[in-house]
């Protein structure tokens, strides 16, 4: 019955207030493993931020002005002496029993940092082989109230002393990123996991603070979140999500370019969808909640597939269950809630929902050429809203394209 936190890192496990730089950690056939075992008892810990797990290629967790600087994570080759991907798995599991509250019993896992708070990440690469044997893996089995999975960071969380996280001017290249996650527990309000090229999400309890992501990229990248029962899953090329009161994640001049973009919800027959539960996968961002004042300019997603499915195999279905995906941003539970100026996706979106594999309610499918309920700069390059709503696609593939004045649907 411990309600200890499990930090794990490949070069360190936490730092506070510490700087790392100019560092190159080559890893050849390596596994980074943490496994959240213990049970919380509700009555005996009340602490927020219990019985969770982090992990990270470098480090487990950053806390209070850090700086990551100048880190290369890649593989080397024994007989020549030159870099090469690497052949590392990394793996989170969390088999915690959250005694109840929230940031108890949570799973944080990124290829460079599982979670950064209050954190500089900039020029900073992951290197990945496209082998088996190199992959960044979460799993949260005991309904975790979130989740989170990043190619480089798993989340930023950020409050209100006024110091500010970045990530700047970093790659991941040739790696698969994947995380799911199990919910039984209707008693929390809002499950969910998220799973990002660059970072899982970001939380931000401030209205004068924000996360910036600028210059990044993710290259040949497979981005996959698995949401099953309660579980709303929110996958994106760039940030899985963005989320909690009036924060701001700001994301310029980022591309994303091969690979693929995946969301999936499982609900089974042992459930009952009392509240909404949705899938969501974006290009840049799979999702934008809450009233988080947000932007995403100068970026563009290349050849990648994105694809969002939502599933319940129940009996029946009570209009609870919906799936969104996006060239850019795929949901929103805002209007108002982001900005998107000059940016570009060529990529091939589809999206379904299904009782039983049956395609049900087509108007809770949504599939967007850009985003859903964006405000687009007419100044900028982008000279028209472009929205699909509510197709049918089960069993067919739309290719939608936008050369900046039309919309092609093929």
């Amino acid at each position: 019955k411990s309600s200890g936190d499990l930090h794990t890192g490949g070069l360190l496990g936490y730092i506070n207030g510490r700087t790392i730089q100019n560092v190159n950690l080559y890893f050849n056939d390596c596994q980074l493993l943490v496994q959240s075992l213990s049970f919380e008892e509700a009555a005996r810990n009340t602490n927020e931020g219990t019985n969770s797990a982090y992990l990270g290629g470098l480090v487990g967790e950053t806390y209070n002005k850090c700086t990551i600087a100048n880190i290369n994570f890649a593989g080397f080759n024994t007989f020549d002496g030159s870099q090469i991907g690497t052949t590392t798995t990394m793996e989170s599991i969390q088999n915690t029993i959250p005694g109840g509250g929230n940031y108890r019993g949570e799973n944080y896992i990124g290829g460079l940092v599982g979670r950064m708070r209050y954190t500089e990440m900039k020029n900073c690469i992951y290197f990945g082989s496209e082998g088996s044997k190199d992959y960044i893996k979460m799993n949260g089995h005991e309904s975790p109230d979130s989740a989170f999975c990043g190619g480089l960071v798993g989340m930023i969380r950020t409050a209100t002393n006024g110091v500010k996280s970045s990530i700047t001017n970093c790659e991941i290249i040739n790696a698969y990123v994947y995380a799911a996650a199990t919910n039984k527990n209707q008693d929390y309000g809002d499950p969910d996991i998220y799973v990002g090229g660059i970072v899982g999400a970001t939380y931000i309890h401030d209205t004068n603070n924000s996360v910036d992501i600028e210059a990044c990229a993710v290259i040949n990248t497979d981005v996959y979140g698995l949401g099953n029962d309660y579980m709303a899953v929110y996958s994106g090329g760039i940030a899985g999500g963005a989320t909690w009161q009036n924060n701001g994640l700001n994301i310029e001049d980022c591309y994303v370019t091969g690979g693929s973009v995946i969301a999936n919800l499982e609900a089974s027959s042992n459930v009952t969808l009392k509240s909404a539960v949705e899938s969501a996968a974006g290009g840049i961002v799979g999702s934008i909640i809450y009233q988080a004042k947000s932007s995403i300019t100068n970026c563009s997603v290349i050849d990648v597939v994105i694809d969002s499915k939502a599933n319940y195999t129940g009996s029946s279905f009570n209009n609870n269950l919906s799936s969104y995906a996006a060239g850019i941003a795929a949901f929103n539970s805002d209007s108002n809630s982001y900005t998107i100026k000059n940016s570009y996706s060529n990529a091939l979106v589809t999206a379904s929902t299904t009782l039983n594999s049956t395609t049900i309610q087509p108007t809770r499918t949504n599939v967007y050429a850009l985003a859903s309920n964006e405000t687009i700069s007419t100044d900028q390059g982008i000279t028209s809203e472009v929205k699909i709503n509510s197709l049918t696609i089960s069993g067919t593939t739309y290719k939608i394209t936008w050369d900046g004045n039309t919309c092609f649907i093929s």
